[in-house]
């Protein structure tokens, strides 16, 4: 028996703790130990623990180093993806160094038998050549393998020559830290493991038509997703999930109070006693995230951040969304659901008004035309989840093991 150490850097929010918890409880009978080094540690515990069995040894900590107090890379004035890794990840040999060697003192601590990496490059690089690792993540988090980055139009603005620069740099300046038998090539290796399972939907894989590697299906999508017809829903029904505190969460939120709709909220980074101020009689708010296959196919529609799971999720269950997204890659993502007429984008964050909302949410709730292109595109997507990548990557983590 082993111990397996999963690990989290890179991201917001609590669905990559939910994907570490499902591929930690699959191999709950074939190992001893589960060691949880994460980003955030919020909803960590209650998320684990309500996934693993109750005789699960597990320790849950917070990441080493200094990367999770890094700014949003999105809000850095950077004009490629090559530019947001070197600035921001790996600004210079020192700061490289001290990042490997916290992760390097928990690997050397812990002994794993196997590393499960979801956006963590330093725990990558850390591992690399001491201990296997499975890589998992969606389309942004991981690059296409063993590939210079390659330009893609909606995400860089600097040429492709000019990004080639940026990467060679890069890797060169991480090549000074690593031993030469680990050394990098491109910056898609800092986070790739022997193996990595790419989860999300083709079409909205930004990297769609560059990589050579596989694409699944998000890890908690079940072969068979309730989509059922809009018109057999709760009339007026409608779930929010909006992490982050962001100005417009409170726009949002006065619109649904003095309308009739009947809504189900959940806010991450609230805290209890700020939710009280959030409940109304037409507003119920859970303090638990509820699984999104489960709740989405009951309500006509779905705010949310437009995160790549979230929005996949409103996707399979034919579910109209109103999107309100805060960076470039969430904003790439409502974008393409809006343009396959399966949502609308509120693109100003600050200035939204209340009535915007309403006009919003009344096309979404009542257009048959949208909710038949919901219908045609869920119908679509299923079609690429006939597997289980649960399973795949179970059947990975026990060829390691042995």
């Amino acid at each position: 028996m082993k111990t397996v150490l999963l690990g989290w850097e890179l991201g917001r929010h609590f669905g990559h703790i939910t994907d570490l918890a499902r591929i930690a409880a699959s191999l709950e009978q074939y190992c001893n130990r589960f060691v949880f080094m994460l980003k955030e540690t919020r909803h960590a515990d209650l998320v684990i623990r309500n996934t693993l069995s109750p005789e699960a040894d597990i320790i849950i900590l917070e990441m080493p180093g200094q990367i999770q107090k890094l700014k949003n890379p999105q809000k850095s004035r950077t004009g490629s993806r090559a530019e947001i890794f070197s600035h921001l990840l790996f600004p210079d040999k020192e700061y490289i160094s001290h990042e490997l060697e916290g992760w390097r003192k928990l690997l050397h601590n812990f002994s794993p038998g196997l590393v499960i990496a979801d956006s963590a490059p330093y725990l990558v690089l850390a591992a690399k050549g001491f201990f296997p690792v499975i890589a998992i993540g969606n389309g942004y988090t991981l690059p296409p393998k063993g590939k210079r980055l390659p330009r893609i139009e909606e995400l860089d603005r600097t040429s492709a020559e000019e990004m080639l620069a940026v990467e060679k740099k890069t890797c060169q300046r991480i090549n000074r830290v690593l031993d030469r038998s680990s050394s990098i090539q491109y910056i898609s290796d800092v986070f790739h493991g022997e193996e990595s399972f790419v989860l999300t939907l083709s079409w909205l894989d930004p990297y769609n038509g560059f990589r050579d590697e596989r694409v699944w299906p998000p890890l908690d999508v079940p072969l068979e997703i309730a989509r059922p017809d809009i018109s057999h829903r709760p009339e007026r029904s409608v779930y929010v999930y909006l992490p982050g505190r962001r100005p417009i969460l409170q726009t949002i939120m006065r619109a649904l109070v003095h309308s009739d709709l009947e809504v189900s909220v959940f806010l991450p980074d609230l805290e209890p006693g700020e939710l009280e101020h959030v409940r109304k009689p037409n507003i119920t708010v859970l303090e638990q995230p509820p699984s999104l296959p489960s709740i989405l196919p009951r309500v006509r529609t779905f705010i949310s951040h437009a995160g790549l799971g979230s929005a996949t999720h409103g996707i399979l269950t034919a579910t109209p969304q109103l999107l309100l997204q805060s960076h470039s890659e969430q904003s790439i993502t409502a974008r393409r659901i809006a343009r396959l007429s399966m949502g609308f984008v509120c693109t100003s964050h600050v200035n939204v008004k209340e009535e915007q909302i309403f006009n919003a949410l009344g096309h979404l709730l009542h257009n048959r035309s949208v909710w038949e292109s919901c219908r045609r595109h869920a119908a679509q997507a299923a079609r690429e989840c006939t597997v289980l990548s649960i399973d795949e990557i179970k059947k990975s983590c026990l060829n390691w093991l042995q």
